[in-house]
């Protein structure tokens, strides 16, 4: 009995299915990270996140990544037009985040169902008392080495108490640490 033996080549198709397997993971460990690092403080024993990415709000995308680059030298070309591909529109989020506290993902509906009563801060601190407000992550961008990471959140606690971050991570011992930030807007 005469055999054949052909090497296996994935097709191109299962290459970029496992690259982007391996980026999603990635992402939410950018998420799990920055988040633990920034908003798992005092009396915060949940935290509540929109159930889609976004960005800042009212701003030229376009202008702010060219100040960002500006501010973190290490970011690359690279990692801005990845940043920019990723966030031209909304994607939803999943309940993914492994984090050290509980956490609610939370639609535009939702908060508009809140907020549609005069105390809109009162009754989101009922529904979700100690939560840290309410949160919006951005798409996050890789170097090609994955070992550096660009994203964005934004949080509102209060009518005037709120702000947003551009975050660079780095990958240190295989776990993901803040690097620079520049803070976008603060109300």
């Amino acid at each position: 009995m005469a055999s054949c033996s052909f090497p296996f080549k994935p097709d191109q198709a299962s290459i970029s299915a496992t690259q982007q397997a391996v980026e999603l993971q990635e992402e939410y460990a950018v998420y799990r990270s920055l988040i633990a690092a920034r908003y798992v403080v005092g009396s915060v024993r949940m935290i509540v996140i929109h159930d889609h990415t976004g960005v800042e709000p009212s701003t030229d995308l376009e202008k702010r990544l060219d100040d960002l680059q500006t501010s973190f030298t290490e970011l690359s070309r690279e990692m801005v037009a990845d940043f920019k591909a990723k966030n031209t529109s909304a994607l939803p989020l999943e309940t993914r985040f492994a984090l050290p506290l509980s956490y609610i993902l939370i639609s535009d509906n939702q908060m508009q169902k809140i907020f549609t009563a005069q105390d809109g801060w009162q009754e989101f601190y009922r529904q979700f008392p100690h939560s840290q407000g309410a949160m919006i992550l951005s798409r996050v961008a890789f170097n090609s080495q994955m070992d550096m990471a660009l994203g964005y959140v934004g949080n509102q606690s209060g009518w005037l108490a709120g702000a947003g971050y551009y975050f660079l991570m780095v990958k240190d011992q295989g776990a993901w640490k803040i690097l620079r930030e520049f803070m976008a807007w603060i109300s």
